[in-house]
């Protein structure tokens, strides 16, 4: 049985235009998402042409030394998401990984009887 050929081409996703509405923010708390907007035309719908738009997520990565993809997907469609893990982020305060506070949990046994 034969493999059908890969199906691959160059897709432009969009541009970052500065001034335009929700081109950086942070999300999540600990994140820099910026997005590009206006990329090629993906798709028709009721409202008329898709057009591709993706949004790059930065999030710090302490333990890498070098920038680096965490994750690539596409939601909804003609929507791309790319995260991408860089240790140079971490030297922002705003932007280091929260960690929860230890909390203490005590248990009882429900069928002890006390007196």
């Amino acid at each position: 049985l034969k493999e059908p050929p890969a199906i691959s081409g160059d897709y432009f996703l969009g541009r970052y235009l500065p001034n335009a509405p929700g081109a950086a923010q942070v999300r999540f708390g600990t994140t820099l998402a910026l997005r590009y907007q206006d990329g090629d035309q993906c798709a028709t719908n009721d409202r008329g042409v898709v057009r591709r738009t993706v949004e790059v997520r930065f999030r710090c990565s302490p333990n890498r030394l070098a920038p680096h993809f965490i994750d690539v997907f596409e939601s909804p469609i003609c929507h791309y998401i790319i995260v991408i893990g860089t240790p140079g982020l971490c030297s922002v305060p705003q932007f280091r990984p929260w960690t929860r506070p230890i909390q203490p949990v005590t248990c009882y046994d429900p069928t002890a009887v006390s007196d």
